[in-house]
């Protein structure tokens, strides 16, 4: 394809303009044009985009977006790939049809160009990398099935080009040179897209289903699992450097995957957490499985932490549940190795160890740490929101969701503490750090908060004493307690949550004889009684996953 006239440029600009949304249109401009022109094209929008100013910068920018949207209207498949994915018998047949005709001939021809190099030896630009370039500047979805047929068509590329999707030097501006990892981003916009992909299940009843690895291979480590491309520089020698954007694609289509919704904005809240589909839930279980293979969850990778952290908050109600060791429905602590699930809703049913685990590994990060830690006070101060207005027999009906919350924050606590003396070299100062991401503190809520109860919310807020502080004395303390059977550092934040809640419910805290002779003071008094034991069994808990003992 010779270089584009400026009169050229602007007739298609026009008609880009016009038509990206036309279905017709867009199939006759790609046929016409094929897939090494469409490339080719692409990269001299690229180009000139780099060199551009004002309103030239402006009309190449949106040319780059029509020409996309052109791409996402033109490859578009019926059905979806839940019913219909790419290797079934079904999209087979429609492949073969008049309609999947050209959908066959563009993927065809572009999975030959996506492995030629368009650019020097030294500084290659392959075909697949250029094409996902100028598929990220859509402002529509892409179709479920293309997205998880270009996502099959780019693995297969590396493992039979291996080093084909590995930057050199400088790499090309305005290029995603991991097409795998770009192609998950997109996947990240079609949430159905990307749980597809993942969902260690795969698509489709007999005869139509089609099974699938991805998960495993994208986020495993070891045999049959990727090894993420790097960065390499050359010279008098070869030096090779992590990729700083590596994952960032993988992390947001696994948010999407999880959660149901796109990727959150920075500061944007959660919205209620859940409910999840059984696709949604499988792929949950499964990366967390993943990531603690071997016990090893700990470490994760940091571009991972922040999306992993939005999505394992969304799953705040089961996270309370295996955390508190509740009911027999998630088998806890040991776990289950299926989800739960009842009628459309579904959740995750792992290890008490592997969660906190993998907690623990995304909260290396402050922002994800102080997201976590919020998530699970707020709802389990919401579920205690839910109790009767009185104590009941045994006080049972008030002793039981506190001891819910001791659990919990037992964990968080000592989660935080495992941050500040593995990764902060025992400096307390850094739960302070962490704190102030927290949505009742400085600036605006952390990104992923869900939203809970108001009356909560309202309590949480009332709340005197900072977890960062319960953070803090339980690391101060955690080499004394090594060989304690208590644990009992750092919860003055959970009496107080307790305290401010009774409050709520009448109760008389300063009343210390309870003179009034009123039984529900009785019961705030079980209710502490309660949450100190399960706080410190929780504590203990976490010695033993996170290696104290």
């Amino acid at each position: 394809m010779a270089k584009v006239s400026a009169k050229e440029l602007e007739e298609l600009r026009r008609a880009l303009r016009d038509n990206h949304d036309d279905k017709a249109f867009s199939r006759l401009l790609l046929d016409d044009l094929g897939p090494e022109s469409t490339i080719k094209l692409g990269n001299e929008l690229n180009e000139r985009f780099s060199g551009a100013e004002g309103s030239e910068k402006l009309q190449l920018a949106e040319m780059q977006k029509h020409l996309a949207n052109s791409v996402a209207t033109a490859t578009a498949v019926p059905g979806s790939v839940k019913d219909m994915p790419p290797g079934s018998d079904k999209f087979n047949a429609w492949l073969a049809s008049k309609d999947g005709a050209f959908y066959k001939e563009w993927t065809d021809e572009m999975k030959k160009e996506g492995t030629k190099n368009f650019g020097p030896n030294t500084n290659p630009l392959y075909g697949y990398q250029a094409y996902v370039s100028l598929m990220q500047h859509a402002n529509t979805d892409f179709d479920d099935q293309f997205l998880y047929d270009l996502g099959d068509q780019t693995i297969k590329a590396e493992k039979d080009h291996p080093g084909i999707f590995t930057m050199w030097g400088p790499g090309h501006k305005g290029i995603e040179t991991d097409a795998v990892d770009g192609v998950l981003g997109l996947m990240s916009r079609n949430p159905d897209a990307a749980t597809a992909f993942f969902d260690p299940d795969g698509n489709g009843k007999p005869p139509n289903h089609v099974g699938n690895n991805h998960l495993d291979y994208l986020l495993g480590s070891g045999d049959d699992a990727r090894e993420w491309p790097k960065n390499t520089i050359t010279g008098i020698s070869v030096t090779t450097l992590d990729d700083p954007t590596s994952r960032l694609g993988l992390g947001l289509a696994l948010e999407a995957a999880t959660t149901g919704h796109e990727p959150l904005r920075e500061g944007e809240s959660g919205g209620k957490p859940g409910p999840h589909t059984a696709e949604q839930a499988r792929v949950m279980q499964r990366t967390i499985g993943i990531l603690d293979d071997g016990a090893g969850g700990e470490s994760i990778h940091a571009n991972l932490h922040k999306p992993l952290g939005h999505a394992i908050a969304d799953y705040a109600q089961d996270n309370h549940s295996i955390l508190a060791e509740n009911g027999t429905k998630y088998g806890s602590p040991e776990g289950k190795d299926k989800i739960w699930q009842n009628g459309e809703d579904a959740g995750i049913t792992v290890g008490k160890d592997s969660l906190m685990r993998v907690m623990r590994g995304v909260s290396s990060d402050d922002q994800t740490y102080a997201l976590l830690q919020d998530t699970q006070r707020l709802y389990a101060l919401d579920q205690l929101t839910q109790a009767p207005e009185s104590g009941g027999p045994g006080n049972d009906a008030w002793k039981n969701p506190a001891h819910d919350l001791g659990a919990v924050t037992g964990a968080m606590n000592s989660i935080g503490t495992d941050v500040i003396l593995d990764e902060r070299d025992g400096k307390i100062g850094a739960a302070n750090d962490m704190a102030k991401y927290a949505y009742h503190g400085i600036g605006a809520p952390i990104t992923g908060l869900p939203v809970l109860g108001d009356t909560a919310q309202r309590l949480v807020d009332a709340a005197t004493y900072e977890w960062s502080k319960d953070v803090a004395d339980t690391a101060s303390s955690q080499a004394q307690e090594k060989n304690s059977d208590h644990y009992a550092a750092g919860i003055n934040g959970t009496y107080d949550m307790i305290d401010r809640w009774a409050e709520d419910r009448g109760v008389d805290i300063h009343d210390e004889e309870n003179k009034k002779n009123d039984p529900n003071w009785v019961a705030w008094q079980a209710m502490r009684d309660e949450a100190k034991v399960s706080y410190g069994t929780s504590r203990g808990d976490a010695a033993v996953y996170l290696g104290w003992e």
